[in-house]
């Protein structure tokens, strides 16, 4: 094999290496690496002469031993020496690999053909120069005078004579660019030689194996010769451990690859967890759209330690000095985690309503500290240069300003957080009892008309006054909005620029590698879609701010309103809750915290001046376009009155109008514009919407059951009273466990069809998630939990294996020959369950009621109904069908009468003292309206007592307002459903 080596060098800064090899008559093999060059493409060639004496000018022309024109690589008609251009990368370097006849440029990208290049013969190119040039080749097709001879190619930037390589250069050469690429700084050399060494533009071909003899000799490369410079601590290396120096380094590169071979796991998480938290905010996006929130609440995506720990985690690039990351890849991918963390922060703007106070001190100092930390170690990698090198210096400098001024707002905001909620919790409550004072004594007969407009205002209120909605409307809030919009066009250009410019595969210097373009992607994603919400709340402000009531309301930019500073002025006044016993010490730190809040202050009133300001250019720019789309949305409306008046235009759920003023309704804080009618009316609509779509979910099979009964009455004290408890301190029972109890009797009767019995069961399944609602928000003190907890667990043996107490209730129905038979074995059961209990207590004390198991609540229930429906006489004269639809019957009867506590229970969900609980809690009442609006119309057409809320803590109550039924069981022998009414249980 042939091998000759080209050492490049120029006045410019250029250098490189170009190596040859032939292996015998075959292809000869060219690859090297240049530097110092300006991206983009540039001339290669191979020139006539191999004299470098007056530098490049002495080269000559293009080696042409067939006398042809200059072409392509791949064109016939071209010069031996035309290679064609080299691609630069913005890192000023190419490195490239050349096979003769079939010339591949693998880093470059370029393919073509071309005649030999061969290292023996007549033509051989060994001791001829190679040279690049400033600019590109036109590859003879320019229409240049001079295309067909230099291809316009340019200046000569740097030449290199070709001569025969030696052995120990090429060792040197190649462990010198190994290092190189790899950014490896080697120290040691030998064991008794610390020393660093440095390759320059290698050796002439008159002198093809300068020794390192003298190690700080430097032959002058304007003589044609390169030079090689070696500065150790001693002043003689010996010829002879150069190869060993080779394998140390070599050694040295391998352990640095295993040390880096982690680092492409390592950018997998970083990218893992930057996807997290785009699907995070993508989700919050989603449901605003979906929703109709197009202010965005933080659901998903909020201020917290999680969040913040995710963070931490997808901005490592920005805060990681340890590794050069050499390549433009690396570089966009730390930009775009800076622009990742800012728009992370126009998202988090919301989520400090519904932020604990407490939490809020410490979620934003952590904040603080990490964005913190980030901007100083990009300032670093600025002022070193590390990030100099790729155009997008003035990039990283916008962002992080941005980043600068994102968490001085978001500070700043969180300290009228505490002040607002004070505010909006005094105004809440302000316009719950004046509109409690103004309702008209009948409006207490509740109707499904007047829950709807219940829910409806309590709605308004609450969106208006939820938390997140009253940050949104700030100022600060718009203002966070167009900076990350800003962001987002800075990242996007800088991207753009970078990849039209360098047009070539990715370059991965750093140990990440192929990692950093997969957290470039994603991050870059993150970007776009978190600025989606930010950006939609600065539109809708602004739009809020050109409608026509606010258009002549602008002179109050420049004022401040108090809640903004109210908090630093609280700090201010209240004394220190340090122990300083010094005065002088203690007047030193009270003159410190006045200095430190009155700056506060006047930042507070600046940031607050300068949102506005940006609120109110941005009006100007873009009022043409929103009074447009006003003038289009007015003609719209006016078009579809004339054209129809009917209720096809109007979105399911909406209503045609609104019935009441609800903007009398609406939370404002001080300064606060109105919200215009559009807003308001589709926050109203979204109240109707939830009601209509949850009137699809309503529960059919307790319909069926609550039919059955003809008064909802039955509910009677006489005959169960004079059955006496198990225990002597029973304190009564609930709605629920008597539904329980009856459904067990009626499942375990004997003789009854299995669909009969399973739709009772499908039936009460339904019914008792609205009496455990109801029952939960009238039992405000808990005093029946015990009893409740035992109705709930008793079910689900119930429900799910048809047991009662562990006890079969289809065995129990096979084991019972009559009806009779089967409630007497059931009241045993129950009788033995508590009698078994009694025997187990060893302390009076905890007979109390409070403290008795579950088991013997429910037994002593069972006990007591089951001995009173045996006490009646007519349970003989009764068939197993009969008595079935009659316990069915009662089961509606209490169900009915539990029900007409919903209206209650609906409005006391809607009023919700709690405020970061204020709009679930409506949200509930809505869907319970929606749920139960045919059960209220069914109890509308039934006589019965309503409540008030001061009366219907307790069932007994309920019984004694219906009045006592003359008697338990009927006598007749009439139809179960003909003598409903005659059938009667008391619920205590």
């Amino acid at each position: 094999m042939v091998k000759a080596v080209a050492v490049l060098c120029s006045n410019v800064g250029m250098s490189g290496t170009i190596y040859f090899a032939q292996e015998g008559e075959g292809s000869t093999t060219v690859t090297g690496t240049l530097s110092g060059l300006t991206p983009g493409l540039h001339g290669f060639h191979v020139h006539a002469f191999g004299d470098t004496t007056n530098g490049c000018m002495s080269t000559g022309p293009h080696f042409d031993p067939a006398g042809k024109e200059h072409g392509a690589p791949e064109d016939e008609i071209r010069h031996a020496g035309d290679l064609g251009n080299i691609t630069v990368g913005v890192d000023g370097t190419a490195r490239f690999g050349i096979i003769d006849n079939q010339l591949e440029l693998i880093f470059l990208g370029g393919v073509g053909l071309g005649l030999q290049i061969p290292l023996r013969g007549p033509n051989s190119i060994v001791g001829r120069a190679i040279v690049v040039h400033a600019d590109r080749d036109d590859l003879g097709r320019g229409g240049h005078s001079l295309s067909k001879t230099t291809g316009n190619s340019g200046e000569r930037d740097a030449c290199g004579r070709s001569g025969h390589h030696n052995y120990l250069t090429m060792y040197l050469s190649l462990m010198f660019t190994r290092l190189k690429y790899l950014s490896i700084s080697i120290t040691k050399v030998s064991s008794s030689c610390l020393c660093r060494f440095a390759i320059g533009n290698a050796l002439h071909c008159a002198h093809p194996a300068l020794p390192l003899h003298h190690p700080k000799k430097k032959i002058n490369s304007s003589t044609g010769t390169g030079f090689i410079i070696a500065e150790c601590c001693n002043s003689y290396e010996p010829f002879v451990h150069v190869r060993a120096l080779y394998h140390e380094c070599k050694d040295a590169m391998n352990q640095q690859n295993k040390l880096g071979a982690p680092m492409p796991w390592i950018g997998i998480y970083i990218a893992a967890v930057s996807l997290i938290c785009t699907l995070l905010m993508a989700t919050d996006a989603v449901q605003g759209f979906r929703l109709r929130k197009f202010w965005f609440p933080c659901n998903f995506f909020t201020l917290n330690a999680t969040a913040l720990t995710s963070l931490a985690i997808a901005t490592k690039l920005p805060g990681d000095v340890s590794d050069s990351m050499p390549g433009y890849t690396e570089q966009l991918a730390k930009l775009s985690s800076t622009a990742f963390i800012c728009t992370t922060m126009g998202n988090f703007l919301p989520s400090l309503g519904v932020t604990d106070n407490k939490e809020i001190l410490t979620n934003v100092t952590a904040l603080v500290i990490l964005v913190i930390t980030i901007l100083v170690n990009v300032c670093i990698q600025l002022r070193t240069g590390a990030i100099s090198d790729y155009s997008i210096v003035v990039e990283h400098v916008l962002i992080m300003l941005c980043m600068l001024i994102l968490l001085i707002i978001l500070s700043f905001s969180a300290l009228t957080v505490p002040i607002s909620k004070r505010i909006l919790e005094l105004k809440y409550h302000e316009i719950h009892d004046i509109g409690t004072k103004n309702e008209p004594e009948q409006s207490r007969d509740f109707t499904v008309e007047n829950l709807r407009s219940v829910v409806k205002k309590y709605w308004i209120m609450a969106e208006t006054g939820s938390p997140q909605f009253v940050m949104v409307r700030s100022p600060t809030c718009s203002a966070s909005g167009a900076i990350c919009f800003l962001i987002t066009l800075i990242l996007v250009e800088a991207e753009i620029r970078i990849s039209v410019s360098v047009r070539e595969v990715p370059d991965f210097g750093s140990d990440y590698k192929w990692s950093t373009l997969l957290i470039l992607a994603i991050q870059s994603i993150g970007v776009v879609v978190g600025t989606i919400a930010p950006a939609f709340r600065f539109f809708i402000a602004i739009s809020i701010k050109c409608s026509e009531a606010q258009r002549n309301n602008q002179r109050s930019v420049f004022r401040v309103e108090k809640y903004w500073f109210q908090k630093l002025i609280e700090l201010k006044e209240n004394p220190l809750a340090l122990q300083i016993r010094n005065r002088k010490y203690k007047k030193l730190v009270q003159g410190v915290k006045n200095v430190v809040l009155n700056w506060g202050i006047q930042v507070q009133v600046k940031i607050v001046v300068a949102s506005k300001m940006v609120c109110l250019i941005s009006i100007y720019i873009l009022g043409p376009i929103l009074s447009c789309y006003y003038y289009c949305n007015r003609l719209k409306k006016k078009l579809m009155s004339i054209l129809t008046n009917s209720d096809k235009y109007k979105r399911p759920g909406s209503d045609s109008c609104m019935e009441v003023d609800l903007s009398h309704y609406v939370m404002r804080l001080e300064g606060e514009d109105e919200l215009p009618e559009g807003i308001l009316k589709n926050i109203a609509d979204n109240a109707s919407q939830l009601i209509q779509a949850a009137k699809q979910h309503q529960a059919k099979n307790l319909m069926k059951l609550l039919e059955k009964s003809k008064s909802f009455m039955g509910v009677g004290e006489e005959k169960i009273n004079k059955c006496p408890p198990l225990h002597f301190d029973d304190k009564g029972n609930c709605w629920s466990l008597s539904v329980v109890t009856l459904t067990s009797i009626a499942a375990a009767l004997p003789n009854i069809r299995k669909d009969f019995s399973d739709g009772l069961l499908r039936s009460v399944g339904e019914g008792l998630l609205y009496v455990k609602l109801i029952e939960e928000g009238l039992d405000t003190e808990a005093n029946m939990l015990k009893v409740r907890n035992a109705a709930y667990i008793v079910w689900l043996g119930v429900e799910l294996y048809r047991t009662w107490l562990d006890k079969d209730l289809r065995e129990i129905a096979l084991k019972g020959k009559t009806s009779e038979e089967t409630i007497r074995r059931l009241a045993d059961i129950a009788k033995t369950n508590a009698s078994e209990h009694q025997k187990s207590m060893k302390k009076i004390e905890e007979e109390n009621s409070p403290n008795l198991p579950v088991k013997v609540i429910a037994a002593n229930v069972m006990y007591r109904i089951s001995e009173t429906i045996l006490e009646d006489d007519g349970i003989k004269d009764k068939t197993d069908e009969e008595l079935f639809e009659q316990l069915s019957v009662m089961t509606a009867d209490i169900l009915g009468a539990c029900f007409f506590n919903l209206p209650q229970v609906i409005t006391m969900k809607c009023y919700c003292s709690g405020i970061e609980e204020r709009e679930e809690s409506v949200r509930l009442a809505a869907r319970l309206l929606g749920e139960t609006e045919d059960i209220l119309k069914i109890l509308q057409r039934h006589q019965a007592v309503r409540l008030h809320s001061d009366q219907i803590t307790d069932t007994n109550e309920l019984q004694r307002k219906q009045g006592n039924p003359p008697s338990f069981m009927s006598s007749t022998n009439n139809a179960a459903s003909s003598s409903s009414s005659e059938l009667h249980l008391n619920v205590e």
